[in-house]
């Protein structure tokens, strides 16, 4: 169930940059242990994304 909860992908609002005229957006997902004895698993890492959207949040670019 902890899994679940907190390894859905959280998404961070968009950061607006004003020289470039984008929007940044980032997203993850919390990695965790398969195998644990206690009782959470311990957090292993995310996987990290981030888009580009223009002005008018068309989408850009998108990466890991």
């Amino acid at each position: 169930m902890f899994k679940g909860i907190y390894g859905d992908v959280e998404f961070v609002p968009p950061i607006w940059d004003p020289d470039r005229q984008h929007y940044y957006r980032i997203h993850y997902e919390t990695l965790f242990e398969d195998d644990y004895s206690g009782m959470y698993p311990k957090r292993m890492g995310a996987n990290v994304y981030i888009t580009v959207y223009d002005k008018d949040f068309q989408l850009k670019a998108e990466g890991q």
